[in-house]
């Protein structure tokens, strides 16, 4: 909410109140005998024309007014304020500290729409017209104009907080990474000792592919807190190495990653796909495995492992756990492709040519599915059930490629 005119209204009331105090004064002065000096006359006189002078720009009713809305607002009974500054904004219209207050009341009384009318007329605008005036396009739930005043908030204060929180939930929500970057660089100029701000910009700079620029948000992550809450960093540091094909640093990072928190399925999960990209079977399955005791209904997990089984030549454990998953109700494509690739091994083709079937009807654009059927039937000398599956697949590819390989299989 913004807070501006705080000080300003305090200011004014002052200034009120020393007019009033000159306006004493002069009064005062003026009752003095007449046996004062020509000089203290002359210097009455201009103190009475300045006074006169005030007391004409000053609308004392408007005057009062205005004070009894800040009391008002001050005792929150924003109602009353909002019915005093109402009254003093008809006297002076073109009074920004007026016309600003009485938005404020109308924006904590949810008269979003009445407090957006009240800052129209409001020349020029400043970061908190702009301000107020996105949060109360965000009450009424318009984003779109919300986002346009945000965005007029920072043009005048690129450090702008709440601006760029709401901006930055906003390109979030609506997938825009460039512009969401943009605004992350701002925030880490105004939170830069925020661990969390600079883990989200390198996150952020990973999946753009920018991994130079992310590794150093990560090590600005990491300078400030080196704790099991900043586990992302990192990963995502790790990551970072790994994308820039620098596995020895990614290793590193890991193996600090794993002290600080060995139990986290995350973490498991990228060191599994990790060794496996090395092709170090036995690391992949390792924390493959634990992975599966951390979260024994994570179906991925499983898929995953039962994968890492196939890779290490120990088929009939990843036929189980395959198996296992189809008993379950899990139709995922990639557990009837690897089963059927697992009985084409065992040269169990009638298992294989139901896992396969069934895998042409799941997703009839893999040209794998197909060529495996096809293949299951030259198996079992059936020539012509493989020439008609190789041609049902020519219906159902979608590239140019994948027809060549059925046509020629």
């Amino acid at each position: 909410m913004v807070q501006k005119s705080k000080k300003t209204k305090c200011f004014l009331i002052g200034l009120c109140f020393l007019v009033i105090a000159v306006n004493g004064f002069a009064r005062g002065l003026a009752q003095q005998s007449s046996d004062d000096s020509n000089t203290k006359d002359d210097q009455l006189k201009t103190l009475v024309i300045e006074t006169k002078s005030t007391k004409e720009k000053l609308d004392k009713k408007a005057y009062e007014n205005y004070v009894n809305g800040v009391i008002a607002e001050q005792a929150r009974d924003f109602h009353s304020a909002s019915q005093f500054y109402n009254a003093a904004l008809q006297k002076y219209p073109d009074s920004y500290e007026i016309r600003f207050s009485l938005a404020e009341v109308y924006y904590r009384i949810q008269k979003f729409q009445d407090a957006l009318q009240v800052l129209k007329p409001i020349k020029p605008e400043d970061v908190d017209v702009y301000s107020l005036r996105g949060v109360c396009y965000r009450s009424l739930g318009n984003n779109e104009e919300a986002k346009k005043a945000y965005l007029r908030a920072i043009a005048v204060d690129s450090l702008n907080q709440p601006a760029l929180t709401f901006l930055s939930s906003e390109y979030r929500r609506l997938n825009q990474p460039d512009s969401l970057v943009w605004i992350y660089e701002r925030l880490v100029r105004i939170t830069g000792d925020n661990f969390r701000i600079w883990s989200e910009l390198g996150q952020l700079q990973n999946q753009q592919g920018k991994f130079d620029l992310a590794k150093q948000s990560f090590h600005e992550s990491l300078e400030l807190s080196r704790a099991r809450d900043n586990l992302l960093s990192f990963i995502g540091l790790a990551e970072a190495y790994r994308k820039l094909n620098q596995p020895d640093s990614a290793s590193i990072i890991y193996q600090q990653a794993v002290l600080l928190d060995p139990n986290n399925s995350y973490l498991n999960r990228e060191l599994a796909s990790y060794y496996s990209e090395l092709d170090s079977l036995a690391l992949a399955l390792h924390y493959a495995e634990k992975l599966t005791r951390l979260e024994p209904n994570n179906i991925s997990a499983l898929r995953f492992l039962a994968l890492m089984y196939i890779r290490a030549d120990s088929v009939f454990q990843a036929e189980d756990i395959l198996k296992s998953l189809v008993n379950a109700g899990d139709n995922e494509p990639g557990n009837y492709f690897y089963l059927g690739r697992i009985a084409i091994i065992k040269k169990d083709y009638e298992g294989a040519r139901e896992c396969l079937t069934i895998l042409t009807h799941l997703s009839d654009t893999l040209v794998e599915g197909w060529l495996d059927l096809g293949f299951v039937y030259r198996m079992q000398n059936d020539s012509i059930k493989s020439l008609n599956v190789y041609n049902s697949g020519l219906q159902f590819v979608k590239y140019r490629e994948d027809s060549v390989r059925l046509c020629l299989p």
